[in-house]
């Protein structure tokens, strides 16, 4: 005996077909919106369930797969590198695996440029002077190595204060050289050779820390409503605008300066897995034009991974915590292994998609 009688089948058949046509419907309706290519919004949402966790060990820094605990959290090494444009093409920024970008005097951007010990960076720079919140960075990954050439009178008496380990060319100047085919102050120049003998020589300064990593997986790929570049402009003018442009065939975005591509001194174009827009407050300390930088607290900011941007905030409780960065909906963001640039940006600043 049929369950269903000759009636009941027919107005089956009936509501099956109709929604195939509604969906149908729907779908055309979809397919022939327009996409605003300014429009963050109209991203596809990354969700955490998409992230696939397929290795034992990640290492702290980069969440790249590493083959045992030990390896996890290897000595790491910052270095500041300024930015401004006689000091281009720079040097080492393409072999860094952690990069923070910020202005400082005039809005003109230096970089916090973090490596791993055992990286083999033939040259990197021109390094460049400390400042205070390049520091609050830094003190987010334990006790790292920290070069630089000087510094603010904030910076340097924190340096000082906090015993932060690092190698001041002012008074360790065997652990730089100065190239004469440039000008000074754009000519500095350390390696990883030079780092790693002082991580040695100073071994019994440098205390083996773990510190608090990204949320790190390898997640999905943006299929359609993806974000193909972001424009961060810094100082007035195209000079220092930032420019990142996704390239969906290695998942990987390329970036840009004023209106050319970023090439290193080794013509190696330099790229990141992951760009995250911080926004923060500044202010202008001084006549000189040093600016000040809430690091610590919360506020705006965007990540952008695999074709996707997510919108939501961050938060840095103190000096020494990392920052975390939260979807809308207040989950810590999945980061992609690999290379991250974090563009450090004044709350008003508008960048554009």
């Amino acid at each position: 005996m049929n369950i269903l009688s000759n009636t009941h089948t027919t107005k089956l058949y009936s509501i099956i077909a109709s929604i195939g046509c509604l969906s149908i419907g729907v779908l055309v309706y979809l397919f022939l919106q327009p996409v605003s290519k300014n429009n963050i919004v109209e991203t596809t949402k990354q969700e955490v369930s998409d992230v696939v966790i397929d290795c034992a060990f990640r290492r702290g820094l980069d969440g790249i797969c590493v083959g045992t605990s030990r390896e996890q959290f290897p000595r790491l090494v910052g270095v500041t590198v300024e930015n401004y444009f006689q000091s281009w093409p720079q040097s080492g920024i393409a072999g860094a695996r952690v990069v923070y970008e910020a202005p400082v005097e005039g809005n003109i951007t230096r970089f916090l440029l973090l490596f791993t010990e055992d990286q083999d960076i033939e040259k990197v720079g021109p390094v460049r002077s400390a400042r205070p919140y390049y520091l609050d960075w830094l003190a987010e990954y334990g006790t790292p190595l920290y070069m630089h050439v000087g510094g603010s009178p904030a910076a340097l008496d924190r340096i000082t204060k906090e015993q932060i380990n690092n190698v001041n060319e002012f008074n360790r100047g065997w652990y730089y050289w100065r190239d004469t085919s440039r000008y000074a102050p754009h000519n500095t120049y350390t390696s990883s050779n030079l780092w790693k003998d002082a991580l040695d020589t100073y071994e019994n300064r440098y205390v083996m820390t773990t510190f608090d990593g990204w949320l790190f997986g390898e997640t999905t790929s943006c299929i359609e409503h993806c974000v193909s570049s972001v424009t961060i402009p810094y100082a007035t003018g195209n000079t220092y605008t930032a420019v990142w442009t996704y390239a969906s065939s290695t998942e990987q975005y390329l970036r840009n300066q004023a209106g050319s591509p970023d090439i290193d001194s080794n013509g190696v174009q330099i790229m990141a897995d992951t760009i995250i827009v911080q926004y923060v407050d500044t202010t202008v300390l001084d006549s000189v034009g040093r600016l000040g930088m809430k690091t610590v607290g919360t506020g705006k900011s965007i990540v952008f991974q695999k074709g996707y941007a997510i919108e939501g905030t961050w938060n840095k409780k103190s000096v020494t915590e990392k920052t975390r960065f939260f979807n809308s909906e207040g989950e810590d963001v999945v980061l992609h292994p690999g290379i991250i640039w974090v563009q450090v940006v004044n709350k008003d600043t508008i960048i554009w998609e």
